[in-house]
């Protein structure tokens, strides 16, 4: 049986309908097509279903007001998002597994209180500029 985990880039094995409204696509797409990748962003049923962002191109904000075709070597770039479906284990394959440490950030973030994500905020500015002092 195979099982994915928080933040785990997949791969879809066949085409999957889009169904929600959820996307920043440049074109809005009905199905995105097998090879397809994204992140799982939520655990539905483990072993069986999984709640994926699919990725499409590069884009990028033009102007903060529209979003334009990306070259991968643009600095301000990002990948749309297609949408975020429900997809179960049989339709997807690992292409690579989470870094853990920064899943378990995540979940320790989400269960701070308020009033201290501020400080996690500041903590976290500081060594991002320590590491760029280091580089």
């Amino acid at each position: 049986m195979k099982s994915f985990k928080l933040f785990d880039l997949v791969q879809l094995l066949e085409p999957i309908s889009i169904h929600g409204d959820f996307t920043n696509a440049l074109e809005q797409y009905t199905t995105v097509p097998e090879g397809t990748t994204g992140t799982i962003v939520e655990v539905l049923e483990e072993d069986q279903a999984y709640l994926v962002e699919l990725w499409g191109n590069w884009i990028r904000c033009q102007d903060n007001q529209r979003l334009e075709q990306a070259k991968p070597d643009f600095q301000d770039k990002f990948r749309e998002t297609l949408g975020v479906e429900v997809i179960y284990a049989h339709q997807l394959q690992i292409v690579e597994k989470s870094r853990q440490l920064r899943g378990d950030l995540w979940n320790l973030l989400e269960n701070l209180p308020e009033e201290l994500l501020a400080e996690v905020k500041i903590f976290a500015e500081f060594l991002e500029h320590k590491y760029r002092d280091w580089e």
